[in-house]
């Protein structure tokens, strides 16, 4: 593998390509890592060019590649571009897949049985015939590709499947099903592209049938923006039932009784005694339904609230299992609609099983209810993903590229590595950002503004990015540590700004983000996981403002049960798992806003503590070497020195 010669081709093809000393480093720590069969952790600043520093070795060794990154964007990006180019430069001829989860793609059958009594809403029902035509042209099924229905629309979850409802090889469109398709080009795939969850989900399914499974015979894996990958292995390798789901059993079961036709009068009576069994298995969940909600939401499950609320998961445990008893008889079984309702209802069964037991002590689980969208549910997830993780991902006979801007905490791997079970002496390489962070950035804290507890300062923030606003003339992504401050800032924000506030939850995120760019001057509002995958033009985004030290909400669940957990273990909490996380999201605070060496910006923290406290003063040392400015004025005549077009 000769990279360098990679890059040299690259430079012939484009000549605006600009060599990389970072980048250079990288790909040849790849190389090696691949041509050696040993995993490696690489963090590679924000303007490294990472990606083709991966892509490169990883496709000059003739290894089938597999992909995995956290974020749809990036795998856009890497199928578009990057793929493309890195081929080009190396003269590896290969066929690429994606493959997406399967709530990605359209569901033929669904789409049949929808149409067949199409709802009464006339939006919905448009939209409906609108996906219906769409599976009639496309090759693909993806509904990314169907610009014309809405992203949020209601029409979705009727015309895609789940895991509780796809009758997979039994479908009657099992020979149109895109689902299927999509897999099959990626067992034959000499590169697959998937997100963290299509990641571990496989390992799931091989972890059960060692023989199944999609994403196995993979030379080289890379686990791209790997900094989010413990959070997606701890929703995995938990359980959930909410009261979506069981409602959704329940509907689909009675939906069946009613399309059943039963012959004779034996038949007659076991379809009566389903349907009694049906009704039975619904006044048991709305009953555990019931007793879940007076339970404090967001909170920790106790030994007394598990009390409360087992004997019921019981009761719904032992109607399921009557269902699934009568779905046994010859009369349903020769059916899949009913043979797979009954896989649902002991997948159900196990899920709340694992949530509900009757004995929860020492299983290194922690379980908690979760109001969402009217519906509530119960979670459970390990507190700690590296046993998981270990007997799963780091089992494959494979070299794994762990990579992301933001890896290291207080200068080193060692927080990634536990989290993530690799050993204590994995090869790792640290890659600076090349951006020269003390001409294109400044960090700003504001010499006055109330502490995060003070009273008043929901209206001194909200008053403060409004002045920032001004003083930037637009161009301000400000990030909120909830959805409660942003809901207090907004309207404030509109009555006091002079250009459009823009709020995240009143239009899909992609227009939203269109509107910020096109209508300049303009403010963005949004809680902090909309940043994710944000990569702006250097004119638009001028300010990344946060409210607050982004500590993880010290009433999380997972949080306190890690804290407790490192108290365990002898540390601080604080120091084991609020300080970590904060350094991490303060830093991709940095690769949000400088993206390129034409960008030119300020990260704004509305937090006096930041400068205030021991902790901040760690916290700063950690972040791009930016300088610190204190005051709007200050603020303004450096953002002037790069004014865009607007303040012409």
């Amino acid at each position: 593998m000769n990279p360098a010669a990679a890059f040299g081709q690259l430079r012939a093809l484009d000549p605006h390509h600009e060599a990389r000393p970072g980048q250079a480093a990288m790909a040849e720590a790849v190389a090696e890592a691949v041509a050696a069969g040993r995993d490696l952790l690489v963090e590679a600043g924000t303007g490294t060019g990472k990606t083709l520093a991966y892509l490169v070795p990883a496709l000059q060794s003739g290894k089938r590649l597999l992909i995995a990154t956290a974020t749809r964007q990036l795998q856009a990006q890497l199928v578009a571009r990057d793929l493309p180019t890195a081929l080009a430069c190396t003269g590896r001829r290969a066929q690429v897949a994606v493959l997406k989860g399967r709530a990605n793609y359209v569901c033929v059958h669904r789409v049949q049985r929808a149409l067949a009594s199409p709802p009464a809403d006339p939006e919905l029902r448009q939209d409906l015939y609108r996906v219906a035509e769409f599976t009639q042209i496309t090759a693909s099924g993806d509904r990314a590709a169907l610009a014309c229905v809405a992203e949020h629309s209601a029409v979705w979850p009727i015309v895609t499947s789940t895991v509780d409802n796809c009758l997979g090889a039994q479908c009657p469109a099992w020979g149109r099903c895109f689902v299927a398709a999509a897999r099959r080009t990626a067992l034959t795939a000499d590169v697959v592209v998937v997100n963290h969850h299509l990641l571990l989900a496989d390992h799931g399914v091989r972890d059960r049938w060692p023989d199944a499974g999609l994403l196995h015979g993979f030379g080289v894996v890379v686990i791209d923006e790997a900094h989010a990958l413990a959070e997606a292995a701890s929703a995995f390798f938990g359980h959930a039932v909410s009261s979506r789901r069981t409602a959704a059993v329940v509907d689909e079961l009675r939906g069946l009784s009613r399309l059943a036709v039963p012959e004779g009068l034996a038949a007659t009576e076991l379809l009566a005694l389903l349907r009694r069994c049906i009704d039975r298995l619904h006044l048991a969940t709305a009953a555990l339904w019931s007793a879940a909600q007076r339970l404090d939401p967001q909170r920790r499950l106790a030994v007394a609230d598990l009390a409360r609320v087992v004997p019921l998961a019981a009761d719904v445990d032992v109607a399921c299992e009557r269902v699934q008893g009568l779905l046994g008889d010859g009369q349903f079984a020769r059916d899949p609609a009913w043979a797979k309702a009954a896989e649902t209802l002991y997948a159900m069964r196990v899920d709340l099983g694992v949530c509900l037991p009757a004995d929860a002590s020492h299983d290194g689980r922690v379980r908690w209810i979760e109001p969402r969208g009217g519906h509530l549910g119960l979670r459970c997830q390990p507190i700690d993903v590296a046993d998981d993780l270990r007997r799963t991902l780091l089992a494959e006979p494979a070299v794994r590229i762990w990579t992301s801007a933001t890896l290291c905490t207080r200068g080193t791997f060692d927080h990634a590595i536990a989290q993530l079970g690799l050993p204590a002496d994995a090869p790792a390489l640290r890659v600076p950002s090349p951006f020269d962070f003390g001409r294109q950035a400044r960090l700003y804290v504001p010499t006055e503004l109330p502490g995060p507890y003070a009273s008043g300062r929901a209206i001194a923030v909200a008053r403060h990015v409004g002045d920032l606003a001004m003083a930037a003339a637009g161009g301000v992504l400000a990030l909120f540590s909830s959805t409660r401050a942003l809901g207090e800032a907004v309207p404030l924000l509109r009555r006091s700004l002079p250009m459009t506030v823009l709020a995240q939850g009143e239009a899909p995120r992609e227009q939203l983000l269109r509107e910020f760019v096109d209508g300049q001057p303009a403010l963005l509002a949004a809680t902090l996981g909309f940043w994710h995958g944000v990569d702006l033009p250097a004119h638009v985004m001028r300010v990344v403002c946060l409210d607050k030290i982004p500590f993880p909400p010290p009433d999380d669940p997972i949080v306190q049960a890690r804290g407790a957990q490192a108290e365990a273990r002898g540390m601080r909490p604080f120091d084991a798992v609020s300080l970590p996380a904060a350094e991490l999201t303060l830093r991709q605070g940095f690769g949000r806003l400088i993206r390129s060496q034409r960008h030119r910006g300020v990260v704004a923290v509305l937090d006096p503590r930041l400068v205030d406290s021991g902790y901040g003063a760690a916290l700063v040392a950690a972040l791009p070497p930016a300088p610190l400015v204190r005051t709007l004025a200050q603020v303004a005549t450096f953002l002037a020195e790069g004014a865009p077009v607007w303040l012409d």
